[in-house]
């Protein structure tokens, strides 16, 4: 079954317009030409798949043996209860082929995953896969020349593994403007004095060449460098006989750079990691264990470690132990408390990631992850441990976060007030995250959402809660309309007040002590540096975040 039968290889710039900004042209049509199946459509897989389906490849194909289960809701947005007993590609295909008429959406439940499946393809994406079925997969791909990711959640901790084969070619490694310099002088030794208003930024790997240098037959011509100071270098394999006069740039030439990437079965004994977090550096390998450690507990005891469960803790750390000696248990122990847990927020994290990687995989532009990348948020959990009863099930779609947090954390959740400052592109990330575990569902909870913007069609490439029919309308009320579709539960309300001085009348002292917290989602200083005073001023939490390009940041107040 397929959707957006749209054979047009021209580049909608009204649509992708930040998109190309970022990108270019030549990586955007790189991607236009890609074929990417994703297989595994629980709440990572569909994040992985929104997002490469806003970013505008040739086509996806959905790929899922499983039927949908009241358990998937929990991070799955856009499941609903009837779609409860539907395979999980087919229940959700439609509604992702609406995020852009540009990419064929198609779905399959061919089963097993073989040679001339993986054939039709550019890259294989695998969500939730026990590792022993990645290897298998892994190795098709490389047979034939495919790109491969894998990703995969349990609780509170994330695993990216990437293999775009033996020779990927990067066309921009990093994406960013070439570096120029004003020349000052340049002696016969090849010795360059340059502008000491900034630095060069310059390293010793990098290739420049100058021009408009008057005097010297330099023009135009490439040379490697030695960095002398940060205003100063030296021109390697320099031979020039005349004398510098004036004038001269230098500028930055970037080169592709050719990446070889091991097979999963040979690096998973030898990973290169990406670190995430400095201060935990034994992390990524305590990471790596307790996934496969994961695997053996699954496969001889036949089933997953129970919630905060400390006999099956212990069994857990035996096989990590056994694995390797010097393992402390911490980590592992609650690596088996979570590892039921099915999070909105995680797989949202690793699947934005994984999807940028598509992105690098299909463009090649910039530098992708080598080889594994992990991901944990233990700071969310309490400081003493739950008991399995505390976490015990209430048959809902909220039961996958139960397990890793609890009832009573869950019942506060759902009494929550927050105010949501713009519904663009993060704001639409944000909602939907709050939406998927619950908050403000209770009778108590409630979210206030204003935007006083309206729907452009540059919007709709990432700004995944708006569809062709919304241009026009509100950007808060046509946000809220999609959340209640993702959770008729939650209690939210719409505005369209901008929030500054002026509307202190209605965001005044009495509004704000009413709420539990604020999350912005503006894209001007001005109103973000506004809404942090007030924060500060009645006493509560900000969640301040902001992107540029393919930069961001993230900032608990």
């Amino acid at each position: 079954m397929s959707m957006n039968k749209n054979t047009n290889t021209n580049i909608d710039e009204s649509l992708y317009s930040r998109q190309l900004y970022v990108l270019g042209h030549e990586a955007m049509q790189n991607m236009s030409k890609s074929r990417i199946l994703i297989s595994g459509l629980g709440g990572l897989g569909v994040e992985i798949a929104k997002n490469i389906i806003l970013s505008g490849v040739k086509s996806v194909t959905l790929h899922d043996m499983n039927d949908v289960m009241l358990e998937h809701l929990s991070s799955q947005f856009y499941l609903t209860p009837k779609d409860i007993g539907m395979n999980r590609a087919v229940a959700v295909s439609n509604k992702l082929a609406e995020l852009n008429m540009y990419v064929n959406v198609e779905t399959t439940t061919f089963n097993p995953i073989n040679q001339a499946l993986v054939d039709m393809y550019d890259l294989v994406i695998l969500n939730n896969y026990k590792t022993e079925e990645q290897i298998r997969i892994n190795n098709l791909c490389r047979a034939s020349n495919v790109k491969f990711i894998s990703a995969r959640t349990a609780g509170l901790f994330g695993q990216i593994f990437c293999d775009f084969g033996n020779e990927f070619v990067i066309n921009d490694p990093d994406g960013e403007q070439p570096l120029t310099s004003i020349v000052i002088n340049i002696d016969n030794d090849g010795i360059v004095m340059l502008s000491d208003t900034t630095p060069h930024g310059l390293t010793n790997s990098d290739q420049i060449e100058l021009v408009e240098v008057k005097g010297m037959n330099i023009n135009d011509k490439l040379f490697k460098i030695k960095v002398i100071s940060p205003t100063s270098l030296q021109l390697l394999d320099f031979d020039c006989q005349e004398n510098y006069q004036s004038g001269g740039i230098v500028k930055q030439v970037k080169l592709p750079e050719t990446v070889s990437f091991k097979s999963m079965q040979e690096s998973i004994s030898s990973p290169n990691f990406v670190m995430t977090d400095f201060e935990n550096i034994d992390r990524p390998m305590e990471s790596h264990l307790a996934f496969q450690a994961l695997d053996e507990f699954q496969q001889t005891h036949g089933y997953l470690p129970e919630a905060w469960n400390t006999d099956d803790a212990s069994k857990f750390y035996e096989i990590v132990h056994h694995m390797d000696s010097s393992m402390k248990p911490d980590i592992f122990n609650k690596f088996a408390f979570v590892c039921q847990g099915d999070l909105a927020p995680m797989q949202s994290v690793i699947g934005s990631v994984s999807a940028q990687e598509a992105i690098k995989a299909c463009s090649h532009k910039f530098r992708p992850i080598n080889q594994w990348m992990y991901f944990d948020s233990l700071g969310c959990l309490p400081e003493e441990n739950l008991k399995p009863e505390d976490c015990e099930v209430t048959n809902t779609r909220y039961d996958p976060q139960i397990k890793v947090f609890g009832n009573n954390f869950q019942n506060k959740l759902a009494n929550q007030k927050w105010f949501v400052v713009g519904s663009g592109a993060i704001g639409c990330e944000l909602l939907k995250n709050f939406a998927m575990i619950g908050l403000a569902t209770g009778s108590e909870g409630k979210i206030t959402i204003t935007d006083m913007d309206t729907i452009e069609k540059s919007n709709l490439n990432r700004q995944f809660l708006f569809r062709s029919k919304d241009i026009g309308k509100a950007k808060s009320e046509s946000a809220v309309e999609s959340i209640l579709a993702m959770n008729p539960m939650i209690n939210i309300e719409a505005q369209l007040n901008k929030v500054c001085p002026e509307n202190e009348e209605f965001y005044n002292t009495s509004f704000y002590q009413n709420l539990d917290g604020i999350a912005n989602a503006l894209d001007n200083v001005q109103a973000r540096l506004y809404v942090d005073r007030q924060c500060v001023l009645h006493g509560k939490p900000l969640l301040e975040s902001g992107t540029l390009g393919t930069k961001g940041n993230t900032q608990v107040v």
